[in-house]
Protein backbone atom coordinates (compact mmCIF):
# COMPACT_ATOMS: atom_id res chain seq x y z
CA UNK A 1 0.00 0.00 0.00
CA UNK A 2 0.98 3.87 -0.32
CA UNK A 3 3.11 6.06 2.15
CA UNK A 4 0.82 8.93 3.15
CA UNK A 5 1.87 11.96 4.89
CA UNK A 6 -0.78 13.38 7.50
CA UNK A 7 -0.33 17.41 8.52
CA UNK A 8 -2.22 18.56 11.19
CA UNK A 9 -1.69 21.02 14.43
CA UNK A 10 -3.99 18.56 16.35
CA UNK A 11 -3.39 15.04 17.51
CA UNK A 12 -6.72 14.25 17.43
CA UNK A 13 -7.10 14.89 13.86
CA UNK A 14 -4.27 13.00 12.82
CA UNK A 15 -4.75 10.22 14.78
CA UNK A 16 -8.26 9.70 13.44
CA UNK A 17 -6.53 9.74 10.07
CA UNK A 18 -3.24 7.64 10.90
CA UNK A 19 -5.44 4.47 12.45
CA UNK A 20 -8.67 4.81 9.83
CA UNK A 21 -5.87 4.44 6.83
CA UNK A 22 -3.28 2.62 8.89
CA UNK A 23 -5.94 -0.31 9.35
CA UNK A 24 -6.24 -0.47 5.67
CA UNK A 25 -2.46 -1.26 4.87
CA UNK A 26 -1.19 2.42 4.22
CA UNK A 27 1.88 3.55 5.82
CA UNK A 28 1.47 6.75 7.86
CA UNK A 29 3.68 9.02 8.88
CA UNK A 30 2.69 12.44 10.83
CA UNK A 31 3.64 16.17 10.88
CA UNK A 32 2.13 18.99 13.27
CA UNK A 33 2.78 22.09 10.58
CA UNK A 34 3.82 22.53 7.38
CA UNK A 35 7.85 23.49 8.68
CA UNK A 36 7.86 19.63 9.83
CA UNK A 37 6.16 18.37 6.98
CA UNK A 38 8.47 19.62 4.74
CA UNK A 39 11.08 17.57 7.04
CA UNK A 40 9.24 14.72 7.08
CA UNK A 41 8.63 14.99 3.32
CA UNK A 42 12.25 15.01 1.98
CA UNK A 43 13.09 12.43 4.45
CA UNK A 44 10.06 9.86 3.55
CA UNK A 45 9.16 10.50 0.16
CA UNK A 46 5.19 10.26 0.64
CA UNK A 47 2.86 8.89 -2.16
CA UNK A 48 0.06 11.55 -0.85
CA UNK A 49 -0.29 13.97 1.21
CA UNK A 50 -3.61 14.53 3.26
CA UNK A 51 -2.97 18.37 5.16
CA UNK A 52 -4.99 20.88 7.13
CA UNK A 53 -5.50 24.12 5.93
CA UNK A 54 -4.52 27.18 8.79
CA UNK A 55 -2.04 26.03 11.16
CA UNK A 56 1.06 27.42 12.96
CA UNK A 57 4.54 28.06 11.72
CA UNK A 58 3.61 27.37 7.87
CA UNK A 59 -0.14 26.78 6.85
CA UNK A 60 -1.23 24.40 4.47
CA UNK A 61 -1.49 26.65 1.56
CA UNK A 62 2.40 27.67 1.69
CA UNK A 63 3.52 24.35 2.54
CA UNK A 64 2.02 22.60 -0.27
CA UNK A 65 3.49 25.28 -2.40
CA UNK A 66 6.67 24.84 -1.31
CA UNK A 67 6.37 21.24 -1.47
CA UNK A 68 5.29 21.73 -4.89
CA UNK A 69 8.06 23.70 -6.20
CA UNK A 70 10.39 20.16 -5.72
CA UNK A 71 10.65 18.56 -8.86
CA UNK A 72 10.18 15.05 -7.24
CA UNK A 73 6.71 16.26 -5.54
CA UNK A 74 5.23 18.80 -8.46
CA UNK A 75 2.62 16.41 -9.14
CA UNK A 76 1.68 14.93 -5.68
CA UNK A 77 -1.51 14.46 -5.38
CA UNK A 78 -2.91 16.21 -1.58
CA UNK A 79 -6.10 16.22 -0.27
CA UNK A 80 -7.30 18.94 1.90
CA UNK A 81 -8.99 17.56 5.01
CA UNK A 82 -10.55 21.44 6.64
CA UNK A 83 -12.96 22.75 9.25
CA UNK A 84 -16.71 22.76 7.72
CA UNK A 85 -16.81 26.54 8.40
CA UNK A 86 -13.18 26.97 6.21
CA UNK A 87 -15.01 25.14 3.33
CA UNK A 88 -15.23 28.09 1.25
CA UNK A 89 -12.16 29.35 2.04
CA UNK A 90 -10.61 26.62 0.33
CA UNK A 91 -12.36 27.53 -2.97
CA UNK A 92 -9.14 30.77 -2.92
CA UNK A 93 -6.96 27.54 -2.62
CA UNK A 94 -7.65 25.58 -5.64
CA UNK A 95 -5.98 27.80 -8.17
CA UNK A 96 -3.07 27.64 -6.74
CA UNK A 97 -2.59 24.36 -5.01
CA UNK A 98 -4.95 22.25 -7.58
CA UNK A 99 -5.51 19.91 -4.51
CA UNK A 100 -7.08 16.89 -5.69
CA UNK A 101 -10.40 17.31 -3.61
CA UNK A 102 -11.11 19.08 -0.17
CA UNK A 103 -12.85 16.81 2.83
CA UNK A 104 -14.72 18.37 5.52
CA UNK A 105 -13.73 18.02 9.70
CA UNK A 106 -15.42 15.35 9.97
CA UNK A 107 -15.96 13.44 7.37
CA UNK A 108 -17.50 9.57 7.44
CA UNK A 109 -14.84 6.97 6.89
CA UNK A 110 -16.10 5.46 3.62
CA UNK A 111 -15.69 8.74 2.16
CA UNK A 112 -11.84 9.58 3.27
CA UNK A 113 -11.32 5.82 2.32
CA UNK A 114 -13.20 6.39 -1.43
CA UNK A 115 -10.85 9.69 -1.61
CA UNK A 116 -7.89 8.29 -0.81
CA UNK A 117 -7.88 5.48 -3.00
CA UNK A 118 -9.07 7.33 -6.32
CA UNK A 119 -6.29 9.88 -5.77
CA UNK A 120 -3.81 6.27 -5.54
CA UNK A 121 -5.09 4.74 -8.15
CA UNK A 122 -6.12 2.08 -6.69
CA UNK A 123 -9.51 0.21 -6.31
CA UNK A 124 -12.18 0.54 -4.42
CA UNK A 125 -12.68 -1.18 -1.21
CA UNK A 126 -16.23 -2.93 -0.31
CA UNK A 127 -16.88 -1.95 3.59
CA UNK A 128 -20.19 -2.77 3.31
CA UNK A 129 -23.29 -4.82 1.74
CA UNK A 130 -24.91 -2.02 0.41
CA UNK A 131 -23.00 -0.39 -2.09
CA UNK A 132 -26.00 2.20 -2.97
CA UNK A 133 -25.57 4.41 0.35
CA UNK A 134 -22.16 4.12 0.39
CA UNK A 135 -21.83 5.26 -3.52
CA UNK A 136 -22.72 8.71 -2.33
CA UNK A 137 -20.65 9.01 0.32
CA UNK A 138 -17.54 7.42 -1.88
CA UNK A 139 -17.90 10.04 -4.18
CA UNK A 140 -15.00 12.60 -3.87
CA UNK A 141 -15.41 15.74 -3.87
CA UNK A 142 -13.47 17.76 -6.31
CA UNK A 143 -11.61 21.26 -5.10
CA UNK A 144 -13.18 21.85 -8.76
CA UNK A 145 -17.07 20.97 -7.42
CA UNK A 146 -16.69 23.15 -4.03
CA UNK A 147 -19.79 25.40 -3.31
CA UNK A 148 -19.96 28.94 -5.36
CA UNK A 149 -21.79 30.58 -2.96
CA UNK A 150 -20.39 32.61 0.19
CA UNK A 151 -20.86 29.87 2.86
CA UNK A 152 -21.25 26.46 3.19
CA UNK A 153 -25.11 25.10 4.62
CA UNK A 154 -24.21 22.22 6.44
CA UNK A 155 -27.18 20.03 7.53
CA UNK A 156 -25.42 17.18 9.37
CA UNK A 157 -25.34 17.26 13.20
CA UNK A 158 -22.00 15.58 12.78
CA UNK A 159 -20.58 18.33 10.34
CA UNK A 160 -21.65 21.21 12.86
CA UNK A 161 -20.37 19.57 16.06
CA UNK A 162 -17.01 18.81 14.73
CA UNK A 163 -17.40 22.63 13.63
CA UNK A 164 -17.81 24.00 16.79
CA UNK A 165 -15.16 21.81 18.11
CA UNK A 166 -12.95 23.63 15.97
CA UNK A 167 -14.19 27.20 16.46
CA UNK A 168 -13.52 26.40 20.14
CA UNK A 169 -9.76 25.20 19.81
CA UNK A 170 -9.73 28.61 17.51
CA UNK A 171 -11.06 31.04 19.57
CA UNK A 172 -9.10 29.38 22.94
CA UNK A 173 -5.70 30.14 21.00
CA UNK A 174 -6.88 33.77 20.90
CA UNK A 175 -4.92 36.65 22.87
CA UNK A 176 -6.28 39.60 21.74
CA UNK A 177 -10.38 40.81 22.59
CA UNK A 178 -11.07 42.28 18.84
CA UNK A 179 -9.46 39.48 17.03
CA UNK A 180 -11.17 36.71 18.72
CA UNK A 181 -14.49 39.12 18.28
CA UNK A 182 -14.10 39.58 14.46
CA UNK A 183 -13.03 35.54 14.04
CA UNK A 184 -15.72 35.12 15.54
CA UNK A 185 -18.22 36.60 13.67
CA UNK A 186 -16.38 35.18 10.46
CA UNK A 187 -16.57 31.57 11.79
CA UNK A 188 -19.89 32.17 13.13
CA UNK A 189 -21.72 33.10 9.81
CA UNK A 190 -20.15 30.65 7.88
CA UNK A 191 -20.94 27.69 10.60
CA UNK A 192 -24.73 29.03 10.77
CA UNK A 193 -25.21 29.10 6.99
CA UNK A 194 -25.70 32.97 6.68
CA UNK A 195 -25.31 35.76 4.13
CA UNK A 196 -24.35 38.48 7.05
CA UNK A 197 -23.36 37.98 10.41
CA UNK A 198 -22.55 41.50 12.73
CA UNK A 199 -21.18 41.13 16.69
CA UNK A 200 -21.55 43.83 18.60
CA UNK A 201 -19.75 44.00 22.81
CA UNK A 202 -21.12 47.28 24.90
CA UNK A 203 -18.52 49.50 27.40
CA UNK A 204 -18.85 49.28 31.02
CA UNK A 205 -21.73 52.06 30.53
CA UNK A 206 -23.76 49.52 28.52
CA UNK A 207 -25.10 52.33 26.36
CA UNK A 208 -22.16 52.74 23.85
CA UNK A 209 -20.64 50.45 21.78
CA UNK A 210 -16.90 49.12 22.68
CA UNK A 211 -16.53 46.77 19.47
CA UNK A 212 -18.58 46.22 16.53
CA UNK A 213 -17.63 43.70 13.74
CA UNK A 214 -19.87 42.88 10.45
CA UNK A 215 -18.95 39.54 8.14
CA UNK A 216 -20.41 39.22 4.93
CA UNK A 217 -19.44 37.58 1.47
CA UNK A 218 -17.04 40.26 0.08
CA UNK A 219 -15.32 39.90 4.14
CA UNK A 220 -15.47 42.28 6.92
CA UNK A 221 -16.35 46.13 7.60
CA UNK A 222 -15.46 47.05 11.05
CA UNK A 223 -17.53 50.54 12.12
CA UNK A 224 -18.73 51.69 15.67
CA UNK A 225 -22.59 52.18 14.45
CA UNK A 226 -24.37 55.64 15.04
CA UNK A 227 -27.42 54.53 16.79
CA UNK A 228 -27.64 53.47 20.44
CA UNK A 229 -27.22 49.43 20.51
CA UNK A 230 -30.08 49.29 22.74
CA UNK A 231 -32.81 50.73 19.87
CA UNK A 232 -34.84 48.42 18.22
CA UNK A 233 -35.07 45.09 17.94
CA UNK A 234 -31.42 44.78 18.87
CA UNK A 235 -31.78 46.22 22.37
CA UNK A 236 -35.16 43.90 22.93
CA UNK A 237 -32.29 41.05 22.16
CA UNK A 238 -29.97 42.51 25.13
CA UNK A 239 -33.40 42.92 27.49
CA UNK A 240 -34.80 39.79 27.14
CA UNK A 241 -31.51 37.79 26.90
CA UNK A 242 -32.80 35.22 24.72
CA UNK A 243 -32.67 34.11 21.29
CA UNK A 244 -34.76 35.65 18.34
CA UNK A 245 -35.74 34.48 14.86
CA UNK A 246 -38.05 35.83 12.34
CA UNK A 247 -38.98 36.02 8.63
CA UNK A 248 -39.00 39.30 6.83
CA UNK A 249 -37.94 41.92 9.38
CA UNK A 250 -37.81 45.96 8.30
CA UNK A 251 -34.45 47.03 8.63
CA UNK A 252 -35.51 50.07 10.54
CA UNK A 253 -37.16 47.52 13.42
CA UNK A 254 -33.61 46.13 13.34
CA UNK A 255 -31.98 48.85 14.08
CA UNK A 256 -28.92 48.66 12.33
CA UNK A 257 -27.08 49.43 9.13
CA UNK A 258 -25.75 45.87 8.41
CA UNK A 259 -26.21 44.83 5.72
CA UNK A 260 -26.42 48.56 3.96
CA UNK A 261 -29.11 49.48 1.59
CA UNK A 262 -31.77 47.38 2.32
CA UNK A 263 -35.04 47.98 3.26
CA UNK A 264 -35.55 44.61 4.83
CA UNK A 265 -34.29 41.13 5.54
CA UNK A 266 -35.95 37.62 4.39
CA UNK A 267 -34.61 35.92 7.61
CA UNK A 268 -33.31 36.97 10.86
CA UNK A 269 -31.64 35.08 14.04
CA UNK A 270 -30.00 37.34 16.63
CA UNK A 271 -28.74 35.54 19.92
CA UNK A 272 -26.82 37.55 23.42
CA UNK A 273 -23.44 37.59 23.22
CA UNK A 274 -23.07 36.86 27.19
CA UNK A 275 -22.16 34.24 30.41
CA UNK A 276 -22.99 35.72 33.77
CA UNK A 277 -23.88 38.93 32.43
CA UNK A 278 -25.05 40.39 28.64
CA UNK A 279 -21.85 41.87 26.69
CA UNK A 280 -23.36 42.48 23.60
CA UNK A 281 -25.44 40.51 20.63
CA UNK A 282 -24.48 38.19 17.75
CA UNK A 283 -27.10 38.10 15.01
CA UNK A 284 -27.24 36.77 11.59
CA UNK A 285 -29.49 37.59 8.66
CA UNK A 286 -30.37 35.80 4.81
CA UNK A 287 -30.63 32.65 5.71
CA UNK A 288 -28.66 30.29 2.80
CA UNK A 289 -30.13 27.76 1.62
CA UNK A 290 -33.64 28.39 3.27
CA UNK A 291 -36.66 30.96 4.14
CA UNK A 292 -35.35 30.94 7.78
CA UNK A 293 -32.76 30.15 10.20
CA UNK A 294 -34.16 27.12 11.86
CA UNK A 295 -33.97 25.82 15.38
CA UNK A 296 -30.79 24.28 15.18
CA UNK A 297 -29.55 27.47 14.24
CA UNK A 298 -30.79 28.73 16.66
CA UNK A 299 -28.72 26.20 19.58
CA UNK A 300 -26.01 26.18 16.99
CA UNK A 301 -25.45 30.47 17.31
CA UNK A 302 -26.36 30.14 21.19
CA UNK A 303 -23.83 27.70 21.91
CA UNK A 304 -21.28 29.41 19.68
CA UNK A 305 -22.26 33.24 21.36
CA UNK A 306 -21.53 31.88 24.82
CA UNK A 307 -18.46 30.05 24.04
CA UNK A 308 -17.36 33.10 23.02
CA UNK A 309 -18.45 35.14 25.56
CA UNK A 310 -16.64 33.14 27.88
CA UNK A 311 -13.48 33.33 25.49
CA UNK A 312 -13.96 37.16 25.78
CA UNK A 313 -14.33 37.37 29.33
CA UNK A 314 -10.99 35.34 29.87
CA UNK A 315 -9.30 37.64 27.20
CA UNK A 316 -10.61 40.68 29.08
CA UNK A 317 -9.03 39.57 32.57
CA UNK A 318 -5.99 38.44 30.58
CA UNK A 319 -5.89 41.65 29.29
CA UNK A 320 -6.50 42.91 32.34
CA UNK A 321 -3.83 40.88 33.94
CA UNK A 322 -0.95 41.55 31.85
CA UNK A 323 -1.81 45.68 32.32
CA UNK A 324 -1.18 45.15 35.98
CA UNK A 325 2.15 42.69 35.47
CA UNK A 326 3.81 45.32 32.94
CA UNK A 327 2.65 47.89 35.82
CA UNK A 328 3.95 46.05 38.50
CA UNK A 329 7.08 45.69 36.25
CA UNK A 330 7.72 49.34 36.22
CA UNK A 331 6.74 49.56 40.22
CA UNK A 332 9.27 47.33 40.87
CA UNK A 333 11.95 48.35 38.46
CA UNK A 334 11.25 52.35 40.00
CA UNK A 335 11.73 50.70 43.49
CA UNK A 336 14.93 49.13 42.49
CA UNK A 337 16.05 52.37 41.30
CA UNK A 338 14.99 53.93 44.43
CA UNK A 339 16.96 51.32 46.50
CA UNK A 340 20.41 51.66 44.93
CA UNK A 341 19.80 55.16 45.34
CA UNK A 342 19.00 55.05 48.89
CA UNK A 343 22.16 52.72 49.10
CA UNK A 344 24.50 54.96 47.31
CA UNK A 345 23.20 57.77 49.40
CA UNK A 346 23.60 55.64 52.27
CA UNK A 347 26.54 54.43 52.09
CA UNK A 348 27.89 57.82 50.86
CA UNK A 349 26.47 59.35 54.47
CA UNK A 350 28.12 56.42 56.25
CA UNK A 351 31.53 57.67 54.20
CA UNK A 352 31.16 60.97 55.09
CA UNK A 353 30.25 59.85 58.88
CA UNK A 354 32.71 57.31 59.50
CA UNK A 355 35.45 60.85 57.88
CA UNK A 356 33.79 62.68 60.47
CA UNK A 357 34.36 60.43 63.36
CA UNK A 358 37.74 59.89 62.47
CA UNK A 359 39.04 63.45 62.75
CA UNK A 360 36.98 64.30 65.25
CA UNK A 361 38.18 61.21 67.38
CA UNK A 362 42.03 62.76 66.34
CA UNK A 363 41.18 65.67 67.17
CA UNK A 364 40.11 64.29 70.86
CA UNK A 365 42.51 62.26 71.15
CA UNK A 366 45.46 65.44 71.89
CA UNK A 367 43.24 66.86 74.49
CA UNK A 368 42.71 63.68 75.90
CA UNK A 369 46.08 62.68 76.28
CA UNK A 370 47.07 66.08 78.05
CA UNK A 371 44.31 65.76 80.35
CA UNK A 372 44.85 61.89 81.41
CA UNK A 373 48.86 63.53 81.69
CA UNK A 374 48.05 66.11 83.88
CA UNK A 375 45.50 64.22 85.77
CA UNK A 376 47.73 61.51 86.56
CA UNK A 377 50.55 64.11 87.50
CA UNK A 378 48.08 65.48 90.23
CA UNK A 379 46.81 62.35 91.36
CA UNK A 380 51.05 61.35 91.89
CA UNK A 381 51.83 64.37 93.93
CA UNK A 382 54.06 65.39 91.07
CA UNK A 383 52.53 69.20 91.42
CA UNK A 384 51.98 69.05 95.36
CA UNK A 385 50.16 66.80 97.93
CA UNK A 386 46.49 67.00 97.44
CA UNK A 387 43.70 67.21 100.12
CA UNK A 388 41.24 64.22 100.42
CA UNK A 389 38.61 66.05 98.64
CA UNK A 390 40.64 67.49 95.37
CA UNK A 391 41.86 63.85 95.35
CA UNK A 392 38.55 62.31 95.13
CA UNK A 393 37.42 65.32 92.11
CA UNK A 394 40.63 64.50 90.44
CA UNK A 395 40.48 60.93 90.65
CA UNK A 396 37.03 61.23 88.89
CA UNK A 397 38.37 63.27 86.16
CA UNK A 398 41.18 60.73 85.49
CA UNK A 399 38.29 57.68 85.62
CA UNK A 400 35.85 59.95 83.20
CA UNK A 401 39.10 61.00 81.05
CA UNK A 402 39.90 57.16 80.27
CA UNK A 403 36.11 56.26 79.74
CA UNK A 404 36.20 58.76 77.26
CA UNK A 405 39.53 57.89 75.58
CA UNK A 406 37.94 54.29 75.57
CA UNK A 407 35.12 55.55 73.44
CA UNK A 408 37.32 57.65 70.85
CA UNK A 409 39.59 54.15 70.72
CA UNK A 410 36.27 52.53 69.79
CA UNK A 411 35.01 55.22 67.01
CA UNK A 412 38.49 55.06 65.54
CA UNK A 413 38.51 51.35 65.19
CA UNK A 414 35.19 50.97 64.07
CA UNK A 415 35.94 53.60 61.23
CA UNK A 416 38.95 51.41 60.20
CA UNK A 417 36.73 48.08 60.49
CA UNK A 418 34.35 49.66 58.07
CA UNK A 419 36.90 51.23 55.75
CA UNK A 420 38.97 48.20 55.88
CA UNK A 421 42.20 49.65 57.45
CA UNK A 422 42.10 47.71 60.86
CA UNK A 423 45.35 46.14 61.26
CA UNK A 424 45.67 42.83 62.86
CA UNK A 425 49.50 41.47 63.26
CA UNK A 426 49.11 37.79 63.93
CA UNK A 427 51.99 36.36 65.89
CA UNK A 428 52.42 33.12 68.33
CA UNK A 429 50.73 34.19 71.50
CA UNK A 430 49.92 32.58 74.55
CA UNK A 431 46.20 33.34 75.64
CA UNK A 432 47.01 33.10 79.63
CA UNK A 433 48.56 36.59 79.14
CA UNK A 434 46.43 38.18 77.26
CA UNK A 435 43.85 37.61 79.33
CA UNK A 436 45.63 38.04 82.85
CA UNK A 437 46.00 41.79 80.97
CA UNK A 438 42.23 41.89 80.42
CA UNK A 439 41.10 41.08 83.86
CA UNK A 440 43.61 43.66 85.28
CA UNK A 441 41.77 46.31 83.46
CA UNK A 442 38.45 44.85 84.02
CA UNK A 443 39.01 44.18 88.08
CA UNK A 444 38.78 47.94 89.43
CA UNK A 445 34.66 48.05 88.27
CA UNK A 446 34.24 44.17 89.19
CA UNK A 447 35.95 45.19 92.74
CA UNK A 448 33.45 47.49 93.18
CA UNK A 449 30.44 45.37 92.58
CA UNK A 450 31.46 42.78 94.48
CA UNK A 451 32.01 40.60 90.74
CA UNK A 452 34.68 37.72 91.29
CA UNK A 453 36.11 37.65 87.48
CA UNK A 454 37.15 33.37 87.32
CA UNK A 455 39.43 31.76 84.76
CA UNK A 456 40.14 28.55 83.71
CA UNK A 457 42.76 27.30 81.63
CA UNK A 458 44.23 23.90 80.77
CA UNK A 459 47.70 24.31 81.38
CA UNK A 460 48.90 22.60 78.52
CA UNK A 461 46.35 25.06 76.49
CA UNK A 462 48.51 25.57 73.28
CA UNK A 463 49.25 28.82 71.77
CA UNK A 464 47.35 31.04 69.53
CA UNK A 465 47.98 32.44 66.23
CA UNK A 466 46.96 36.00 66.76
CA UNK A 467 47.17 39.35 67.47
CA UNK A 468 47.75 40.13 71.13
CA UNK A 469 47.21 43.71 71.76
CA UNK A 470 43.91 42.99 69.56
CA UNK A 471 42.98 39.22 72.07
CA UNK A 472 43.07 41.68 75.24
CA UNK A 473 41.14 44.07 73.64
CA UNK A 474 38.48 41.59 72.67
CA UNK A 475 38.44 39.94 76.07
CA UNK A 476 38.46 43.54 77.99
CA UNK A 477 35.19 44.44 75.77
CA UNK A 478 33.74 40.58 76.50
CA UNK A 479 34.47 40.57 80.50
CA UNK A 480 33.87 44.58 80.63
CA UNK A 481 30.36 43.66 79.52
CA UNK A 482 29.67 41.16 82.03
CA UNK A 483 30.43 42.99 84.83
CA UNK A 484 28.44 46.07 83.63
CA UNK A 485 25.52 44.32 82.80
CA UNK A 486 25.66 41.60 86.06
CA UNK A 487 24.15 42.22 89.44
CA UNK A 488 26.76 43.09 92.68
CA UNK A 489 28.29 39.82 94.23
CA UNK A 490 27.94 37.74 91.11
CA UNK A 491 30.61 35.41 89.23
CA UNK A 492 32.24 36.18 85.55
CA UNK A 493 33.89 33.20 84.27
CA UNK A 494 36.29 32.68 81.78
CA UNK A 495 36.91 29.56 80.51
CA UNK A 496 39.28 28.12 77.30
CA UNK A 497 40.06 24.66 75.29
CA UNK A 498 41.55 23.08 72.06
CA UNK A 499 37.49 22.76 70.48
CA UNK A 500 36.18 19.28 70.16
CA UNK A 501 34.48 19.99 66.94
CA UNK A 502 37.18 21.36 65.21
CA UNK A 503 40.65 20.79 67.17
CA UNK A 504 42.95 23.19 64.93
CA UNK A 505 40.36 26.20 67.16
CA UNK A 506 40.32 27.54 70.50
CA UNK A 507 37.96 27.98 72.20
CA UNK A 508 37.25 30.90 74.47
CA UNK A 509 33.88 31.62 76.67
CA UNK A 510 33.06 34.38 79.01
CA UNK A 511 29.73 33.67 81.13
CA UNK A 512 28.12 35.78 82.88
CA UNK A 513 24.84 36.15 85.37
CA UNK A 514 23.54 38.56 83.70
CA UNK A 515 19.68 39.73 82.23
CA UNK A 516 20.15 37.63 79.72
CA UNK A 517 19.55 38.79 76.03
CA UNK A 518 15.87 38.08 73.94
CA UNK A 519 16.25 36.05 71.40
CA UNK A 520 15.53 38.90 68.65
CA UNK A 521 18.70 40.35 69.36
CA UNK A 522 21.17 37.61 70.30
CA UNK A 523 22.49 38.43 66.17
CA UNK A 524 21.64 42.31 66.40
CA UNK A 525 24.16 42.81 69.20
CA UNK A 526 27.10 42.18 66.85
CA UNK A 527 25.85 45.53 64.82
CA UNK A 528 27.40 48.11 64.71
CA UNK A 529 25.33 50.89 67.38
CA UNK A 530 23.12 48.56 68.65
CA UNK A 531 22.64 48.30 72.39
CA UNK A 532 20.11 45.74 74.09
CA UNK A 533 18.00 47.79 76.50
CA UNK A 534 18.82 46.96 80.31
CA UNK A 535 16.97 49.32 81.83
CA UNK A 536 19.94 50.84 83.36
CA UNK A 537 21.15 54.33 81.81
CA UNK A 538 24.37 53.83 83.48
CA UNK A 539 25.42 51.35 81.46
CA UNK A 540 25.13 52.50 78.38
CA UNK A 541 27.66 53.22 75.81
CA UNK A 542 28.49 53.72 71.96
CA UNK A 543 27.15 50.08 70.96
CA UNK A 544 30.63 49.44 69.29
CA UNK A 545 32.93 47.19 71.75
CA UNK A 546 31.00 43.86 70.12
CA UNK A 547 31.22 44.96 66.14
CA UNK A 548 34.70 45.43 66.84
CA UNK A 549 35.45 42.56 68.49
CA UNK A 550 33.23 40.67 66.21
CA UNK A 551 35.25 42.12 62.62
CA UNK A 552 38.65 41.64 65.02
CA UNK A 553 38.00 37.66 65.69
CA UNK A 554 36.93 37.59 61.63
CA UNK A 555 40.06 38.98 61.09
CA UNK A 556 42.10 36.67 63.07
CA UNK A 557 40.36 33.63 60.83
CA UNK A 558 37.57 33.06 63.99
CA UNK A 559 33.84 33.33 64.68
CA UNK A 560 32.23 34.92 67.98
CA UNK A 561 28.54 33.96 68.99
CA UNK A 562 26.38 34.29 72.17
CA UNK A 563 24.29 32.05 74.19
CA UNK A 564 21.28 33.31 76.30
CA UNK A 565 18.54 32.84 78.29
CA UNK A 566 16.65 35.71 79.77
CA UNK A 567 16.97 35.97 83.53
CA UNK A 568 19.89 33.56 83.65
CA UNK A 569 23.10 35.21 82.04
CA UNK A 570 25.00 35.19 78.92
CA UNK A 571 28.00 33.14 77.39
CA UNK A 572 29.62 34.80 74.48
CA UNK A 573 32.03 32.20 72.86
CA UNK A 574 34.85 33.08 70.12
CA UNK A 575 37.01 30.60 68.04
CA UNK A 576 40.78 31.50 67.33
CA UNK A 577 42.75 29.49 65.36
CA UNK A 578 45.98 28.06 66.94
CA UNK A 579 49.60 28.35 66.07
CA UNK A 580 50.88 25.93 63.25
CA UNK A 581 54.81 26.28 61.66
CA UNK A 582 53.06 26.94 58.38
CA UNK A 583 50.95 30.20 59.37
CA UNK A 584 53.86 32.54 59.46
CA UNK A 585 55.11 31.71 56.05
CA UNK A 586 53.15 33.42 53.81
CA UNK A 587 50.86 36.72 54.76
CA UNK A 588 47.27 36.13 55.31
CA UNK A 589 44.79 37.79 52.97
CA UNK A 590 41.54 37.91 54.32
CA UNK A 591 38.87 40.07 52.63
CA UNK A 592 40.34 43.50 51.48
CA UNK A 593 42.64 43.62 54.50
CA UNK A 594 46.33 42.07 54.45
CA UNK A 595 46.78 41.00 57.99
CA UNK A 596 50.78 41.63 58.99
CA UNK A 597 52.75 38.40 59.41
Amino acid sequence: MAKILVVDDRPINRGFLVSLLGHFGHRMIEASDGEEALQVADAERPELVITDIQMPILDGREFILRLRATPEFAHIPVIFYTATYRLPDARDLTDACDPFAVLTKPSPPELILSTVNTALGLPELELCPSPAPLQKLRAPISAHELPSGGAVVPHDVNYRMAALVEISLDLVSEREPERLLESLCHMARKCIGAEYAAIGVLNEDDQTFRHFFFAGPDGAIVQVPARSPRHGLLGELLGGRRAVRLRDVDAGRLAMIFPPGRSSVPSYLGVPFSTSRVHGWLYFTDRLGGPEFSAEDERLALTLAAQGAAQYENLQLYVRLESYVKRLDGEMADRKRAQEELARVKQEQLRLKDEMLSNVSHELRTPLAAILLFTSNLLDGVVGRLTAEQHQHVELTFSNAKQLKGMVDDLLDATRAETAKLVVEPQRTLLSESLSQAIGACQPKASEKRITISQNLPSDLPPLWGDPQRICQILVNLIGNAVKFSPDETLVAVEACVWDRDPTLILVSVRDEGPGISPENREKIFDRLFQESSGDQSNTGLGLGLFISKEMISRQGGRIWVESELGRGSTFFFTLPLFSLRRPVSPHVDSDLVVLS
